[in-house]
C-alpha cells in the first residue's frame, strides 16, 4: 500500500539523509566558514543583518527539515536528530524569518 511504501521510505531513505546532515553539523550553521555574496544577500534581505554566517545551505536545510516538521508522517523522522531540530530552531527565531513564518500561507503537501 502506499502508507507501506511511504513509512519504507522514511525509514530506509529519509533517516539515512537527515542522519548525515546531522553529522555534517558540528557547529550552530552549515559552512560556517565563509559564504558566497548570494548567501549575505540573502541573509539580509529575508532574515536580519546579524546573520551574514548563513549560507544558502542553511537554508536549504532549514526548508526541508521545515517541511519535514510540517507532515505528520515525517516528523517523528526528524525528532530524532536534535541537533537538526535546534539547528532549525535557531533560524526560526530570527525576527523576520519569524514573523514570514507566522504570516506564510499555508498549503497542503
Amino acid at each position: 500500500s502506499q502508507d507501506e511504501i511511504k513509512k519504507k521510505w522514511i525509514e530506509e531513505e529519509v533517516k539515512t539523509w537527515l542522519a548525515a546532515l546531522d553529522k555534517q553539523l558540528t557547529g550552530d550553521f552549515f559552512l560556517e566558514t565563509g559564504y558566497v555574496k548570494l548567501a549575505q544577500y540573502v541573509a539580509v534581505q529575508f532574515a536580519s543583518t546579524d546573520v551574514v554566517q548563513l549560507t544558502i545551505a542553511d537554508f536549504a536545510v532549514f526548508g526541508l527539515v521545515d517541511g519535514y516538521l510540517l507532515d505528520p508522517n515525517f516528523k517523528p523522522a526528524v525528532e530524532g536528530f536534535p541537533k537538526l531540530i535546534q539547528f532549525h530552531k535557531r533560524i526560526a527565531e530570527r525576527p523576520k524569518i519569524a514573523k514570514w513564518l507566522a504570516t506564510r500561507p499555508q498549503t497542503p503537501f
